[in-house]
């Protein structure tokens, strides 16, 4: 990729740089601008497929969306049941009235 004799203190710089990059959710392009131009400065990247390399490997990947699962209809019924019953009896110990909501429910969709 690029030379392997940064000083430490370079070294903290890039790494602070991509990593406030990452932080805002953006690649870095002039970073990696940067990096293949050093290498091809220093004579490593010489060749068309060398350079190419260089810059793929020092890309970033956005990071992916999570996607949300769908609720179903138990769960919803079943949320409900709950959330009355802990109105009703805030004394309660949760598993007792996560019981009686599941037993609720399974009436409910019969």
């Amino acid at each position: 990729m690029a030379r392997d004799d940064y000083s430490p203190r370079e070294v903290i710089e890039l790494l602070a740089g991509i990593l406030s990059d990452i932080k805002r959710g953006t690649p870095s392009p002039s970073l990696i601008h940067d990096l293949s131009e050093r290498t091809l400065a220093e004579g490593k990247g010489g060749t068309r497929s060398t350079r190419k390399s260089a810059v793929a490997k020092a890309t970033f990947r956005m990071p992916t969306v999570k996607k949300t699962r769908k609720v179903s209809r138990y769960q919803k019924v079943f949320g409900k049941h709950l959330k009355a019953l802990k109105r009703k009896h805030p004394r309660t110990s949760t598993s007792i009235l996560m019981k009686r909501a599941h037993r609720l429910t399974k009436r409910e969709l019969k």
